[in-house]
């Protein structure tokens, strides 16, 4: 439905990855489609079987209507996944890490996110990583009008990224003066919403709205214990522990404590202004 430009609001808002593919599904021809289609490979033990079906595993991306757009969807999400550990190492070396610590960090934090993304998990969450990755590093090494194509294409891909342009602000103030940085975040905040108004104007006729509300279902399962106790859940067919439980909360705890003292100045207010966004929201 989303390739079809027919999902609910706000997740059709999310453009950037399904624009794509349904580029690349009317630029190629059908020639060549069919030729992708049935494209086959022999096993040592001399079967024959159509690429298709061992890579993939969902009847609609088998479909030869949605096929191509499907595989351009996958690839280029494994990409960004890729791009975003390349974009966090260098973030990582920007505030004066050693390599092996950043490549380190950057390999656990990827390896992390199918564990972060229990319960919800979608296509433009590991090119929303790369995009928050990669301009908190341009924050720190470049001037922001670097910055104004990237954070179209963020906001393209992930409506909410707009929420993320303030926390730049101190990224920012590490190579620049404060009227500098002020001018920035207001210059990338109005390039985040004209995209993002013209997504909204487009989609306005479909189902749902600019946000979806779950206070309530948050606060139930917040007050019923047995939910930091359970276990495993899947996430993507992987069978793990839930993101939120005992275990977790307390590792998350202990990590902050024990790391927050150690991190730069700029990173603290940093992390201070997304938790101010990012707690209110989360609820």
């Amino acid at each position: 439905v989303v390739l079809d430009g027919k999902a609910s609001r706000p997740f059709i808002y999310r453009q950037m990855v399904p624009a794509l593919a349904n580029w690349v599904d009317k630029s190629t021809s059908e020639e060549m489609k069919k030729r992708l289609f049935v494209m086959t490979f022999t096993t040592q033990s001399g079967r024959v079987l159509y690429l298709r079906d061992q890579l993939i595993n969902s009847p609609l991306a088998r479909d030869h209507t949605y096929f191509l757009r499907y595989w351009t969807v996958y690839l280029t999400v494994f990409l960004f996944a890729w791009f975003s550990v390349f974009a966090m190492y260098k973030l990582c070396t920007a505030f004066g890490c050693s390599r092996i610590v950043s490549a380190l960090a950057s390999i656990a934090m990827i390896l992390l996110m199918p564990y972060l993304f229990s319960h919800a998990a979608f296509y433009y969450d590991y090119p929303e990583l790369a995009f928050l990755a990669l301009t908190a590093y341009m924050a720190v090494k470049f001037d922001w009008w670097w910055m104004i194509p990237i954070v179209a294409l963020a906001v393209w891909n992930k409506e909410s990224y707009l929420l993320f342009i303030p926390t730049l602000y101190p990224l920012m103030r590490y190579r620049s003066s404060k009227a500098s940085a002020l001018a920035g975040i207001c210059v990338l905040g109005l390039t985040a919403a004209i995209p993002l108004a013209l997504v909204r104007r487009m989609f306005e006729g479909n189902p749902g709205g600019t946000v979806e509300f779950h206070l309530k279902e948050q606060l139930q399962y917040f007050l019923h214990p047995r939910h930091f106790f359970t276990a495993p859940d899947i996430t993507y067919g992987v069978v793990m522990l839930k993101s939120l439980n005992a275990f977790s909360v307390m590792l998350i705890v202990w990590t902050v404590w024990l790391g927050w003292k150690r991190l730069p100045r700029t990173i603290q207010r940093h992390g201070q202004i997304a938790a101010m966004i990012n707690i209110p929201l989360f609820l």
